[in-house]
């Protein structure tokens, strides 16, 4: 009965709703189901809308030692962009970060 009386129950409720919506417009892809092959070229896909216009950066690490390469991703008027990535085939796995997306994990054969 309290979520919806007079404690800004429903301000809650609506807010919580604005703010998973907000989280399902943030991610990050990349081509190959979690399995890339040396040599070949994995697309990254990242969408945010809140970054709209804006180039983010992907980096990919991985090898030994480790190695960190920057991937620019320039983000259209919807937040969406694509970057490509040449597979190191000498790794076994590539880590791909960018901001406000968790961590995507390939392995690489």
């Amino acid at each position: 009965m309290a979520l919806f009386g007079n404690t800004g129950g429903l301000a809650t409720v609506l807010g919580l709703t604005l703010f998973t919506t907000s989280l399902a417009a943030q991610s990050m892809t990349v081509s190959g189901g979690g399995m890339l092959t040396g040599g070949s070229k994995a697309e990254i896909t990242y969408e945010n809308r809140a970054r709209a216009g804006q180039t983010v950066v992907v980096t990919v690490s991985g090898g030994t030692p480790v190695v960190t390469i920057e991937i620019p991703v320039l983000l259209d008027s919807t937040g969406k962009g694509t970057g490509t990535w040449l597979v190191i085939g000498a790794w076994w796995s590539a880590y791909f970060n960018a901001p406000d997306v968790p961590q995507v994990t390939c392995g690489i054969k």
